[in-house]
């Protein structure tokens, strides 16, 4: 067997008085155990027992069948090779076998984690095909490839078939390592339409051997999916909610005009602007510009942090700290 190697050990186990050797006519033998086990060359960790062998010998080294009882001789055996023994001989195939399981486990888990995303298709999921398996026309020497979805609809999904067809089925990452999913050439103009039925009966017989969805627009650390062009940030400003601030300030050539302010607030507030709303809340809160109103305060915080605005959900829930009360907000 590959990387394992045949070793054995001889043990000494216990000494008996009372025989006398044939040969010599010594008293005293002793009962000695030779054990052949297969081991991994490898830091010689033993796999399994493959046989063992039990010898009588006197202190001449004479050897002759035991003149014991069975049930004596049983009884020897077990005191010099115990059963925690044969055990350890066996770490190996035990190892092996945890090693399958789990190996298993991780195959049964990755195929739900596919028929998963086969039962849900989206664009963009991606697919590796034994190509000749569906289509019996094609190169049966070159027959593994990608296929890569393209539209997704009720009942059917559209792929694209890729250019590049191997020998062999190498896993995902070795199909689009070094981020050669992005090369113009790597997808045909060919495409194929299956029925999500027909999707799933592929994956099943093991037509498509493995189905990956790209994270991050990455498989396996290689980008497979084009970054999309990136929109241009436009912050929208309100000029009423600008206007009130500088009425607020006293700045742009405007003076300090509290009443003003409230009312450009209100204006931008009632727009849904966001600012607006955290600014009218403000002027409520601290009565500039109109009577004190709590309740108002907590009602335009409220609508600033339901749009995630900066600070506006600390403001309020300072002040529902400070009232002990959000009453019906």
């Amino acid at each position: 067997m590959l990387f394992t190697h045949v070793k054995s050990d001889e043990i000494q186990g216990p000494h008996i008085d009372h025989v006398k050797c044939e040969k010599c006519n010594e008293t005293g033998f002793r009962l000695w155990g030779k054990v052949k086990y297969l081991a991994f060359e490898l830091m010689d960790v033993p796999m399994f027992v493959i046989n063992k062998k039990y010898e009588f010998r006197c202190d001449c080294g004479h050897c002759q069948p035991p003149c014991l009882k069975p049930k004596q001789l049983r009884v020897l055996k077990r005191q010099m090779l115990p059963w925690t023994y044969f055990a350890a001989k066996h770490m190996g195939i035990v190892v092996l076998m945890l090693f399958a399981a789990l190996t298993w486990n991780d195959y049964q888990q990755a195929r739900e984690i596919e028929y998963q995303l086969v039962s849900e298709p989206k664009i963009n999921d991606f697919y590796f095909v034994d190509y000749f398996a569906y289509d019996d026309k094609s190169n049966p020497k070159y027959r593994y490839t990608v296929l890569k979805a393209t539209e997704v609809d009720e009942h059917n999904v559209t792929l694209q078939v890729g250019n590049i067809f191997n020998s062999r089925n190498g896993n995902a990452r070795d199909q689009i390592k070094s981020d050669r999913a992005m090369l113009d050439g790597f997808f045909s103009k060919n495409s194929i339409t299956l029925s999500r039925d027909e999707l799933a009966a592929m994956v099943s017989n093991d037509t498509i051997y493995e189905v990956r969805r790209p994270k991050n627009l990455q498989i396996d650390g290689w980008i497979v999916i084009p970054p999309g062009k990136v929109e241009e940030y436009q912050h929208y400003v309100n000029p009423d909610n600008q206007e009130g601030i500088a009425l607020y300030r006293g700045e742009d050539g405007y003076y300090r005009d509290y009443e003003g302010a409230f009312k450009a607030f209100t204006k931008a507030a009632l727009a849904d602007d966001a600012a607006g709303q955290l600014n009218l809340a403000e002027m409520y809160r601290d009565g500039l510009g109109t009577q004190q109103n709590d309740q108002k305060a907590l009602q335009w915080f409220k609508a600033a942090a339901d749009k995630d605005y900066s600070n506006a959900l600390h403001e309020y829930e300072q002040l529902c700290a400070r009232l002990n009360d959000c009453g019906s907000i």
